[in-house]
């Protein structure tokens, strides 16, 4: 978990990568950028309850700000491909929705 005021702003600045497995927590987060960074993320934004907000599959490097929605007051960095691994492991029909959902085709 990315703690404090200069954690947050840093996040994965710096890392050559994020292994499989793992993530960064930024709390509080509403809005991340991947400016600097050196690879791709998946993001998902949650609410104070842990829910979900707004998930954001492939983020590339280099994007000036990412916001998290309404109600968004963390964001989850995951290794790109996370969120397409855990929405096919539903099954078509649920990974179909899902994919509409984070607007994956």
């Amino acid at each position: 978990m990315a703690q404090g005021w200069w954690g947050r702003a840093r996040g994965l600045l710096g890392r050559a990568e994020l292994p499989a497995g793992h993530g960064l927590l930024i709390a509080p987060c509403s809005a991340i950028h991947t400016v600097g960074m050196r690879f791709a993320i998946d993001v998902v934004f949650l609410d104070a309850q842990g829910d979900v907000v707004r998930p954001y599959p492939q983020v590339p490097p280099h994007r000036l700000l990412i916001r998290g929605g309404r109600g968004a007051v963390a964001a989850l960095e995951l290794p790109a491909g996370t969120l397409a691994r855990i929405v096919h492991r539903g099954g078509a029909e649920d990974a179909e929705k899902a994919n509409k959902w984070m607007g994956i085709r």
